[in-house]
């Protein structure tokens, strides 16, 4: 091999674009980008905050007895399904605990974004029902306008 080959060969992987490469507005990821908040559980008194810049997503949620958990990981989105899936990968949670990856279905409504988790170790769900089990819910995200996090968690829906 030449150098002259090593060197377009570097060339052309520098110029691929990176993960955290803005996406494309016309498309769901770009269009998801951003802020999102929600409320969850069975008394819908869980706050998440959903932020999405790239593929990677951030979630905040804050129980009902104030205790705020932090997870991490990347988004992966399948547009041509039917419905629409998503997976929740690479998610690192509290303590650094990885958590196994999570498949769901999602759609976007205007300003809105559900999704329908299939829960832990579940499959992906094939309808926008609640499922059993730890995760597997029907979750309404509205987008938060402008970039104020701190009040992003105040902001989530109360009755969705």
């Amino acid at each position: 091999m030449t150098t002259a080959f090593f060197a377009l060969l570097t060339s052309a992987i520098l110029s691929l674009p990176a993960d955290t490469a803005e996406p494309d507005p016309a498309t769901d990821l770009g269009r998801l980008q951003g802020t999102w908040v929600a409320r969850t559980g069975p008394k819908k008194n869980i706050h998440v905050t959903l932020e999405l810049t790239g593929t990677q997503a951030r979630f905040t949620i804050k129980m009902p007895t104030g205790l705020k958990l932090q997870a991490e990981g990347l988004v992966k989105l399948d547009e041509s399904a039917s419905p629409k899936a998503m997976d929740w990968i690479k998610f690192v949670g509290p303590d650094s605990h990885e958590l196994p990856e999570i498949p769901a279905i999602y759609r976007l409504e205007g300003e809105s974004f559900v999704v329908c988790s299939g829960g832990l170790n579940k499959g992906r769900p094939h309808e926008f029902l609640r499922g059993e089990g730890l995760l597997s819910d029907v979750v309404t995200f509205e987008r938060v306008k402008g970039s104020d996090r701190q009040t992003a968690v105040a902001l989530a829906p109360a009755n969705r």
